[in-house]
């Protein structure tokens, strides 16, 4: 069992999986999810790199609705997770972190667990604010500033055109990803509160003389990596502190 589940995007899964832990193997019905168990200020906390080992799985093949089944079987009470983002807009530039606050999903992948019988549910707050200030928290103590912001969930993996980008903007977006929406409703389905951390890694498309490309969002997640595992890792035990009894 755990008590919490931390979901590492582009290089910060790959730089999670060196910090070693018992590994686990978990059978949902949408798939099994493999992951490691690590204990931090006495609680268990379940790490998932979201593309697997190796940085193989494209964002619309990611297993979400999987992994958010795999974290409710373990008894997971809250998860958070990072992002290589594109920003919206000049006013936030590359290596801003986003504490993302709203969500907009525009990927088309109709994600959800109830495929038989009819269960609407709400998703008011995709990004829950006790998660959120968990991780200002950490940002804080790391001295780190970050920025709220709403993210606009697009389906990949190819980058987005310019009059996307202009359109996103125009409908109140401020960065763009490709994964964090979907898991954002698969937790919302399971009732596990999500919390998301972004990096800003590029411009988007238009915005800047240099289009986007895979090797600079690489570059800046292998930079980052350490530094934000570090956060997530300090977020992780500041809302398990406040919210959830250590184990024995």
């Amino acid at each position: 069992m755990i008590d919490a589940a931390i979901i590492g995007g582009s290089g910060v899964g790959s730089y999670l999986a060196t910090l070693g832990g018992r590994r686990v193997a978990v059978s949902t019905r949408a798939g099994a999810i493999r992951g490691t168990i690590i204990e931090k200020e006495g609680h268990r906390v379940l790490l998932l790199p979201r593309h697997g080992p190796g940085h193989k799985v494209p964002p619309h093949a990611v297993n979400y609705a999987g992994m958010a089944l795999a974290v409710r079987e373990l008894g997971g009470k809250v998860v958070i997770a990072t992002a290589a983002v594109g920003s919206l807009t000049t006013e936030i530039p590359v290596g801003s972190l986003v504490v993302a606050d709203g969500m907009i999903d525009a990927t088309g992948r109709n994600l959800t667990l109830f495929e038989h019988g009819v269960q609407h549910t709400a998703i008011a707050e995709p990004f829950a604010s006790s998660v959120s200030n968990s991780i200002r928290f950490a940002l804080n103590s790391q001295s780190l500033s970050s920025l709220p912001g709403t993210y606009l969930g697009a389906n990949g993996p190819r980058f987005e055109t310019p009059q996307e980008i202009t359109m996103y903007r125009q409908w109140g977006a401020d960065v763009v990803g490709m994964t964090a929406s979907s898991e954002a409703i698969a937790f919302a389905e399971v009732g596990i509160p999500y919390g998301l951390l972004c990096i800003v890694t590029n411009l988007g498309c238009g915005l800047s003389e240099i289009p986007p490309n895979d090797e600079e969002v690489q570059v800046m997640m292998k930079e980052k990596s350490p530094v934000i595992a570090e956060v997530l890792l300090s977020a992780t035990g500041n809302w398990l502190n406040q919210h959830v009894t250590a184990i024995a």
